[in-house]
């Protein structure tokens, strides 16, 4: 038995979450699984109007416009990389990362200390120039 009732063309078929008017039945399933009609049945859910393809398409391209700017960052500490410097001030921000920061300075200082130990001959500028590099890596 033949789904009737699809191939059939309604006069008028609309979709109520985009306030857009579709001809077919075939054309309206397809309309269904645009990206711009899911974003206006979320709009509809927390009970905002819903927008018209041309403001939906300006601010998808405004969103890719200002992701296409930014750069990916790496944290080498955690070997991590982020999208761009907003989520790697976030990362830099969670315990996790502290954590790494913490031990990582907790390693130098006792490496500082032994090599005061044991080379105690070497001139202070020297030492704080070891620190220095320490903290860089």
């Amino acid at each position: 038995m033949s789904n009737d009732y699809e191939d059939e063309v309604d006069e008028t078929l609309q979709c109520n979450a985009c306030v857009y008017e579709i001809d077919t039945a075939q054309k309206r399933n397809l309309h269904y699984k645009t990206e711009w009609h899911r974003y206006n049945v979320k709009r509809r859910c927390a009970g905002l109007g819903p927008l018209s393809e041309r403001v939906f398409l300006q601010k998808v391209n405004e969103i890719k416009a200002q992701s296409a700017g930014t750069q990916a960052v790496r944290c080498e500490l955690c070997n991590l990389n982020c999208k761009n410097q907003r989520a790697y001030e976030a990362h830099i921000r969670t315990k996790k990362h502290l954590g790494k920061e913490l031990n990582k300075a907790r390693q130098v200082c006792v490496s500082f200390d032994l090599l005061l130990e044991n080379h105690s001959s070497f001139s202070f500028s020297f030492l704080l120039d070891i620190l220095f590099c320490y903290f860089l890596i």
